[in-house]
């Protein structure tokens, strides 16, 4: 009988913690992800919604280079209609330890500079992906305090260009993601469009 208790009270105990994640929310501006623990501030005037907008599934073949379209890992949109600019966020759980970024550095940064010229060689293979460049971001996300690493990539498909931060981080349970942001548009990334993008990766929050 004991034992039996034991099993329920685990079973309960599951179906709590699976319950107990918040979903994600908008508050002061930003859009918030209690899963993946991080936040970012969402541009004003811009539009959130779930997965990708038709224009983005239609025109762009981002699946590959972005994520399937029907993945999960997609979680939100940020789209200015009126301009055809969008914020496509990706998500993920890593099983990279986040004390090898800071044990080894260079090794790390080696691995990713590799795997990145292997998914240049295979997506440049690909019709309509016309160019992709990336580096390993020197920079600092601004209100990241340290616990992030960013990837910097530029990419033309088709009649879009974009530019895109892969954001690794560590949450307040030392699990590590990565989050990208992609930014996508028609028009030449000129300083005053970007400067928009530029500020919601700086507004990237790891919680």
């Amino acid at each position: 009988m004991r034992n039996k208790h034991l099993v329920v009270w685990g079973v309960l105990l599951i179906v709590i913690s699976c319950a107990s994640v918040e979903p994600p929310r908008v508050e002061n501006g930003f859009y918030i992800n209690p899963e993946y623990n991080f936040s970012f501030r969402i541009p004003d005037g811009w539009e959130m919604a779930e997965g990708l907008p038709e224009i983005i599934k239609n025109n762009i073949p981002l699946s590959g280079l972005i994520a399937n379209p029907q993945d999960s890992s997609i979680k939100v949109t940020c789209s200015d209609l009126k301009n055809n600019r969008f914020i496509l966020v990706v998500a993920k759980e890593t099983n990279i330890d986040w004390t090898l970024f800071e044990t080894y550095p260079v090794i790390i940064s080696n691995s990713l500079d590799e795997e990145f010229a292997r998914l240049k060689r295979e997506h440049l293979k690909r019709s309509g992906v016309y160019d992709i460049s990336y580096e390993i971001y020197k920079g600092k996300i601004q209100n990241c305090d340290g616990k992030c690493k960013a990837i910097k990539m530029d990419f033309r498909v088709q009649d879009f260009m974009g530019t895109a931060y892969g954001i690794f981080y560590i949450s307040k349970y030392w699990n590590t993601y990565i989050c990208f942001l992609f930014y996508v548009t028609p028009d030449e990334l000129n300083t005053p469009s970007l400067m928009v993008f530029e500020k919601v990766v700086d507004s990237f929050q790891h919680r």
